[in-house]
């Protein structure tokens, strides 16, 4: 999938052709982060912008529920939210910044931190009230 900022600074390809999973996260962080409902996190196995978004790329840390300090990388130009990780982790997420994203793929995405959703959560997609009970919370 090729990913981008909206000014275009910051561009790259993921290492895989779609997300191993989605999540649609209702809680207050992301609701803020995202200025929406929700925040989108397309999971990827972790990978090393090229240096020609390097340049462009700005992080800023901020600790999680878990009290882990999660990377969190935006576009010095425009601002946009590229990415979320932790060091060393295997994985990384995506704020939704990819073309080719479908929407098959978000109707299977998981919903979390539902306790907090301000919009309705589609019928029959999977849910938690808090993190994930899937391990994925640890790897991101």
């Amino acid at each position: 999938m090729e990913g981008r900022c909206q000014c275009r600074a910051v561009s790259f390809t993921t290492p895989l052709e779609k997300p191993l999973k989605i999540y649609v996260c209702h809680c207050d962080e992301c609701r803020f982060q995202s200025s929406s409902t929700y925040g989108l996190s397309l999971m990827f196995p972790a990978f090393e912008f090229p240096q020609s978004a390097k340049d462009n790329l700005q992080t800023w840390t901020r600790t999680t529920f878990e009290g882990r300090e999660k990377k969190c990388i935006f576009c010095r130009k425009c601002g946009s939210r590229i990415a979320h990780y932790i060091d060393g982790q295997p994985l990384m997420t995506l704020k939704g910044c990819v073309d080719g994203l479908t929407k098959e793929m978000l109707d299977a995405a998981v919903h979390i931190w539902t306790k907090r959703a301000i919009t309705p959560i589609p019928p029959g997609a999977e849910q938690w009230k808090e993190e994930p009970d899937d391990g994925t919370a640890d790897k991101i």
